[in-house]
């Protein structure tokens, strides 16, 4: 099944030798007497304004109206992450193993099985939108996980349902028409394997503005499906080890306040082995899961020290980044008034000669200053200046 090329409804794609869809195994939510799809047509469609949806009605409350019609937090769908139409993200870097992690989160909640060993769930249904992988390696991977976590194909199979868009990608907004025909409450998780690739071609995910839409839409359909929609998502380039468990994670900083959890795969010091973190919105505080790799799982590690991840610095050598830092900006500062020697930087930062020419060093490495030979008292020397993109 597809979508059109002008996203005008669901219907049924054009047999031939690769896609003989005959209807038969339409899920019950996307039927219409009888019918697996309903064409444009034969939609009434909500009223736009430049091409968007209106925003719902604006509500107010007292509290005291407020705290009766809502006595109660949702639901939870992992216990102690994320509940009942929340968002999350899980990210890690590139081949980590974050869509494994995530099927295996899917096959948790089809069984009511607690999540590697910790985390308990609640029994549902699951939506994976994969528009990464081919249908065939969806086909091998999934039944592999199962088997690995001695489930039967009995009790996922028809309980995890899929919508594969690789070679038939759709932005987030345009799968509007999806979301829209999910009978509210169908669904316990709908999982998006992955996110950067809903950005849509005409945003970019390090624009704050495209990414506060992309999880106003996102959070739109979490609350009209009642499912947590948890999103597989790549983390921003270098060491992540230091980074804030919501800053770890590709793109603008909208996304580290918009989502309701967020889930961060990082290496550990130990080969094969890696740390979840976790920040929550509506749960007490997680400690951090040490995770070993054992194709095709991530298996709990109790053994480890989570504090232990790859490239993180020591207390020292924090020390001293810090040290640093400091020392930077002194020198900075000189320069946003005045271009200067070493020796005038010497004299108003009370920085030490070895200190000053190794930060000066970094500076020019990382192009915020540049140099030229002067003659000062009949002797060439350096005057140093902020580049001219730093002023």
């Amino acid at each position: 099944m597809i979508l059109d090329e002008h996203n005008a409804g669901m219907k049924p794609a054009p047999p031939d030798d690769d896609d003989r869809w005959d209807g038969r195994d339409t899920p019950a939510w996307m039927a219409d007497n009888g019918r697996a799809f309903m064409t444009s047509n034969e939609i009434e469609p909500e009223p736009t304004v430049n091409g968007e949806r209106p925003a719902g009605r604006v509500e107010w409350f007292t509290f005291a109206d407020l705290r009766d019609q809502y006595p109660n937090l949702k639901p939870p769908v992992v216990d102690g992450l994320f509940r009942a139409g929340e968002t999350a993200n899980l990210i890690s870097s590139s081949k980590v193993g974050k869509s494994w992690l995530a099927y295996s989160l899917a096959l948790s909640i089809n069984n009511g099985r607690f999540w590697l060993g910790k985390f308990k769930t609640t029994r549902g249904k699951v939506l994976l939108i994969d528009n990464e992988l081919h249908r065939e390696t969806l086909a091998y991977r999934i039944p592999k996980v199962a088997a690995a976590m001695n489930i039967e194909p009995a009790d996922y199979e028809n309980d995890l349902e899929i919508i594969p868009l690789r070679g038939n990608l759709r932005s987030i907004h345009e799968m509007a028409e999806v979301f829209c025909r999910i009978e509210p409450g169908t669904f316990k998780a709908i999982i998006i394997d992955a996110k950067y690739r809903m950005i849509g071609e005409a945003s970019s995910e390090n624009d704050n503005a495209a990414e506060t839409h992309f999880y106003n839409r996102v959070d739109s359909y979490a609350d009209q499906t009642g499912a947590a929609i948890v999103m597989v998502h790549h983390s921003s380039k270098g060491s992540q080890s230091d980074k804030r468990t919501t800053d770890v994670g590709a793109g603008a900083g909208a996304q580290s306040r918009a989502a309701d959890c967020h889930l961060v795969l990082r290496e550990h010091e130990e080969n094969g082995v890696v740390v979840l973190d976790a920040a929550v919105r509506s749960f007490a505080p997680v400690e951090p899961v040490g995770l070993r790799w054992q194709f095709p799982l991530w298996k709990p590690a109790n053994d480890i020290d989570p504090t232990k991840l790859k490239g993180r610095l020591t207390q020292g050598e924090q020390n001293q980044r810090e040290r640093d830092t400091e020392g930077k900006r002194k020198i900075l500062d000189v320069l946003v008034k005045e271009s200067a020697t070493a020796r005038v930087l010497r004299g108003k930062t009370g920085l030490s000669r070895g200190v000053l020419d190794r930060l000066l060093d970094g500076l020019e490495a990382s192009g915020d200053i540049t140099w030229e030979s002067v003659k000062k008292r009949g002797n060439e020397c350096r005057e140093y200046s902020l580049c001219k993109s730093n002023d």
